[in-house]
């Protein structure tokens, strides 16, 4: 469980994988996918929800693999570092 600070950085976290998405991201595509689970939206990193205009927040998402995740994520398995 998330304290309301781990909340909150999650706005931040977003923001940093939206532009990440935007100018880092490979042809396939980001490799995180937000859902939003008040509604089941699946969506790429946004400060609001495009189906419901909800807030995305870390207490109302699962963040699954997206297109451009990399065969290790998709298997589930922790890349080495």
């Amino acid at each position: 469980m998330l304290t309301a600070e781990g909340v909150d950085l999650c706005d931040v976290l977003i923001a940093m994988a939206r532009f990440g998405d935007r100018w880092l991201a490979g042809s396939a595509g980001p490799p995180v996918l937000y859902q939003h689970r008040p509604c089941g939206h699946i969506a790429p990193a946004a400060p609001r929800c495009e189906r419901c205009g909800e807030p995305i927040r870390a207490d109302t998402i699962d963040v699954l693999p997206g297109p451009g995740a990399s065969p290790a994520v998709d298997a589930g398995v922790s890349p080495s570092i």
